[in-house]
């Protein structure tokens, strides 16, 4: 249980309280455990708030924002998603972006493998707790100056992921398989 109160240290509380689905689940990464944690503060892959979160005030009145603001969020993967239910929750009027049918970005690649189950479990969870917050989202969509111009953000979150590096100095490279090659030869495989 101990890697699990990590993850989410209020998961007793949710728990009794019959809030299974709210419970953020544990990647089993081992972040937490890393030897070179020792002379600094835990970390944990899904619970970047680790033993800071009422210093911060989460979880509480003190995470309000300020003043309301419209929020644009380009890009369904889990730092998008966890972007957009973040801003909805300190109460901004958010609208995520996503140019795909489908949230989660390259965690998707998890539903194609059975080891790859943790990974799954908090895709899913951050798409239980985007599709019960008050996130807008757009699938099948990309931000065009029409789509600004309508929505009027104050601010744009950028949250597209990223490109591999090439190392086209290393011979045979042009040969290897990526992670995100793969995850592409599966979905198309799924269509």
């Amino acid at each position: 249980m101990s890697r699990a109160l990590i993850a989410d240290p209020y998961l007793p509380r949710k728990a009794a309280a019959g809030e299974a689905d709210d419970i953020v689940p544990c990647l089993r990464c081992l972040n937490c455990t890393d030897n070179d944690n020792a002379n600094r503060h835990f970390i944990c892959s899904v619970n970047p708030l680790l033993a800071r979160e009422h210093r911060l005030g989460f979880g509480s009145d003190k995470c309000a924002a300020a003043s309301k603001k419209r929020v644009l969020i380009v890009g369904g993967g889990p730092a998008g998603m966890q972007a957009a239910i973040t801003a909805s929750e300190r109460g901004h009027d958010v609208l995520l972006v996503e140019k795909s049918d489908n949230l989660g970005g390259l965690l998707r690649f998890a539903d194609a493998d059975g080891i790859k189950q943790d990974l799954r479990k908090f895709k899913d969870y951050l798409v239980r707790k985007l599709s019960s917050s008050a996130v807008r989202v757009l699938y099948n969509a990309e931000v065009t100056d029409d789509l600004i111009e309508s929505f009027r953000p104050d601010n744009i979150l950028i949250a597209t992921g990223s490109c591999p590096v090439t190392p086209d100095f290393i011979k045979g490279y042009e040969n290897a398989r990526h992670a995100s090659t793969v995850y592409f030869d599966i979905s198309s495989e799924r269509s």
